[in-house]
């Protein structure tokens, strides 16, 4: 990638993170931050806003990526899936994640019952919006701001800014969370390089969150099915 490149789209990349943590905050002042731990129905459609303005504000950063690379005649691999690299690794930390999200998802449901259960055609449209949001999140975390603050700089310099961001990121989240995220950033950040591509790091992070999400969606529906 170009310089001249690199540096227009790190710089919509900032612009894109600050619009991206201005929306959070907002979300978060109305109780929306996390849809399973939001205390009522209005908590819940503010995360879904939530979500759907991040898919927006993300699709525009890696149009602005896509509309650079190709404007010079060059192939963007970081939206390509890895090819001729094992593909183990992928599926070693897809399945430790998932385990951990069951596990604290299990730990979560016995400490917190919400006063108000979503529905499950409520639970049916959350779905779909957090994978779609999940995976652009990942395409400009571990895609755009990645590669371009390592073609601007180098990877030393682009792992920790881009943990550093992810970390405040999630700051308005508990301890556990934050804390959390500096790990887990560095284990994507690092599969991100390793692969060339954004797609591993997606995977991993699905992987976390749906095994986390999904248990909450279950108990959810069981407990309307035993009302009726």
């Amino acid at each position: 990638m170009q310089t001249n490149s690199a540096t227009h789209i790190l710089v919509s990349a900032i612009i894109t993170y600050l619009c991206f943590i201005a929306v959070q905050f907002l979300a978060w002042k109305k109780g929306g931050l996390h849809f399973t731990s939001a205390p009522d129905a209005a908590g819940r459609k503010t995360n879904l806003i939530l979500q759907i303005c991040g898919i927006l504000i993300f699709i525009g950063a890696g149009t602005i990526w896509n509309v650079r690379v190709n404007a010079n005649g060059q192939q963007s691999e970081m939206l390509q899936m890895p090819q001729g690299l094992p593909l183990w690794p992928i599926a070693i930390l897809s399945c430790a994640t998932a385990a951990i999200g069951i596990l604290s998802a299990r730990k979560q449901i016995r400490l917190m019952t919400p006063p108000d259960r979503p529905s499950s055609l409520t639970w049916y449209i959350y779905f779909p919006v957090r994978t779609i949001f999940i995976i652009l999140y990942e395409l400009f975390f571990r895609g755009v701001l990645f590669f371009a603050t390592m073609a601007l700089f180098s990877v030393y310099i682009a792992i920790p800014v881009n943990i550093a961001l992810y970390y405040f990121a999630h700051i308005l989240g508990d301890r556990k969370e934050s804390n959390g995220s500096i790990l887990f950033g560095l284990v994507l950040c690092a599969m991100a390089f390793y692969y060339s591509s954004f797609w591993p790091a997606a995977i991993v992070h699905l992987s976390l969150t749906l095994s986390y999400e999904i248990p909450f969606a279950i108990r959810s529906i069981r407990n309307i099915k035993q009302k009726t």
